[in-house]
This record gives structure tokens, C-alpha cells and sequence, in this order.
């Protein structure tokens, strides 16, 4: 077939002419929901004309079974959240247990050094973020070890040690801290 330009061709399709083809599929779809339209009514009256014929003591018992079953149904939902309030209690209180034991072990270790190395120690170190982005809070806890007679009195300096771009280096805490020169204790 030539095409002409500037015409615009439309794409035709042929199929047989088929016109009672809809109305034999409609009426087919018609036919099987009343067979199961009757179906459903003649079974809904077979369960009716069942439960009549139920006496009134069978009646009774069913009706207590259907509420033990709301009554179990009922039960196993509190169970549910009793169990879920259980585990998050258990869980919060085993942090709370995680937070004492590391709290014990801190005291152990300052009343009674294992270490024959007297002096100052650094007993814990601890980093964590600030509320801006690469804002940091260390704080650390120095012990001293030995004799515990004396009072000591002086001034700590903190170093970073790592690589900036790849490039190995160490800055003072004075250099990067808000805090200026040595902390003193």
C-alpha cells in the first residue's frame, strides 16, 4: 500500500462479525449466579431448618460454647499484651542491670586495684555526639591508685591521634575544643 504524506493512516483490524456472542455469554453468566444465588438460599434454609431441629437444652450448649470461645478469644488478646508489657519490662530491666554491673566494677576497681602500678589512671573514657553535626562531649574519669591519703591536685591535656585526608598527625585538644588549655582536676 503507497503512503501518502500528510495523511495520517489509521491501523485497521478484521475479525468476524460475531453478534450474539455477547448476549450467549451474558445470559451463560446470568444462569450460574441463579444456581448459586438458589444454592446459597436453599442451604441457608437446610442450616435454619438444622438448628429448629436443635432442642432447646442443645441450643443452650451451643450457645455457652460460643461464649467460652469469646471468652478464650478475649483471654489469649490480654495474654498477648501482658506477655509484649513483660518482655519490655524485662528488657529495661536488664540494661538497668547491664548499667549497675559496669556502675560495680568501676567502684571495685577504684576501692580495691588489682594493678601493683600506683599513680593516676585513667579509669574510663567516654565519646559521644553532640546535638550539632561533628560536635563531640569527652569526659573521662581518673582514678588514683595506691595511696589514697594524699590529695592530688593538677591539670590533664588530651591529644588526637589519627589521619586528616589520609595524612597521619596528632592535634591537641586546645586546637579543636572550645575549651582552651588544660582541664585541671
Amino acid at each position: 500500500m503507497a503512503k501518502v504524506r500528510g495523511s495520517i493512516l489509521d491501523k485497521l483490524v478484521v475479525k468476524s462479525h460475531r453478534p450474539w456472542r455477547g448476549v450467549v455469554s451474558f445470559l451463560v453468566l446470568l444462569l450460574i449466579g441463579a444456581v448459586l444465588g438458589a444454592g446459597g438460599f436453599v442451604s441457608g434454609l437446610y442450616y435454619e431448618a438444622t438448628m429448629q431441629a436443635i432442642g432447646p437444652s442443645e441450643r443452650a450448649t451451643l450457645r455457652a460454647v460460643e461464649q467460652q470461645v469469646m471468652t478464650l478469644e478475649r483471654d489469649r488478646i490480654v495474654d498477648k499484651v501482658a506477655v509484649e508489657s513483660s518482655r519490655k519490662a524485662i528488657k529495661e530491666m536488664e540494661e538497668q542491670l547491664h548499667r549497675m554491673g559496669k556502675e560495680i566494677a568501676f567502684y571495685k576497681s577504684v576501692m580495691s586495684p588489682e594493678s601493683d602500678v600506683k599513680g593516676l589512671h585513667v579509669q574510663g573514657l567516654d565519646i559521644s555526639r553532640g546535638a550539632q553535626a561533628n560536635e563531640y562531649t569527652i569526659s573521662w574519669v581518673m582514678t588514683q591508685v595506691g595511696r589514697n591519703d594524699a590529695f592530688l591536685a593538677g591539670a590533664t591535656s588530651l591529644r588526637l591521634v589519627g589521619s586528616t585526608a589520609g595524612v597521619p598527625g596528632v592535634l591537641k585538644m586546645s586546637d579543636v575544643a572550645e575549651q582552651k588549655g588544660k582541664v585541671k582536676f
